[in-house]
């Protein structure tokens, strides 16, 4: 995306197995669609609750975007502008879907924040940015926005319901008991599985 932010795709070429030819829309499309794309973690549901890659990606996307936002008025940035703006609710999407290994082993998904209000953010920090003080935009109150992903751990597979209670309790007494080296649960396993019990 930042080799065709900056430079157009005049000069960006496609090489498959009848050679090169010029990139195309469509294939630039599904090259930037990041958020869309077929991802390891998701395949493996996210062991331990690790983020989802595309949440690691939030930021140097958000970077990309504001470039090319603060140069859609100049003959390269609008090309790329002009490109984004019919997409960029599918490019960066507001939320995802999470998918984890629940409590009885089953795979299960929750949907989560992704990008959220930050696209909207981004382009009001940047016309901020440009406005001199007689802009009306000074006069007009900031838009309501809430946030995107902090790309941190999730806990979904400790969450249990009570019928699940006490599986999820025995898995978490007995996994610490094995790392500590203890065949019987210990004390800080019994406090973990009243927590996931209280829950």
């Amino acid at each position: 995306m930042s080799c065709w932010a900056r430079n157009g795709r005049g000069d960006m070429w496609l090489s498959s197995s009848d050679g090169l030819r010029p990139l195309d829309e469509a294939t630039l499309r599904e090259a930037i669609d990041v958020a869309g794309g077929d991802l390891t973690c998701c395949r493996l549901h996210h062991a331990r609750g690790d983020p989802c890659d595309r949440e690691a990606l939030v930021l140097p996307m958000l970077g990309l975007y504001a470039e090319i936002f603060r140069h859609r008025h100049a003959p390269r940035g609008r090309e790329a502008y002009e490109f984004l703006a019919p997409i960029k609710e599918s490019l960066f999407p507001r939320t995802f879907s999470y998918s984890y290994h629940g409590a009885d082993g089953g795979v299960e998904s929750a949907e989560e924040t992704l990008f959220g209000d930050l696209l909207r953010a981004v382009e009001t920090a940047v016309e901020l940015s440009e406005a001199d003080a007689s802009n009306p935009i000074w006069r007009r109150a900031l838009p309501d926005l809430s946030p995107g992903s902090t790309a941190q751990r999730h806990s979904h597979h400790l969450r249990t319901t009570k019928g699940a209670a006490a599986s999820t309790r025995h898995y978490l007494s007995a996994a610490m008991a094995s790392a500590s080296g203890d065949p019987s649960p210990t004390q800080d396993a019994a406090r973990v599985a009243i927590a996931v019990d209280a829950e």
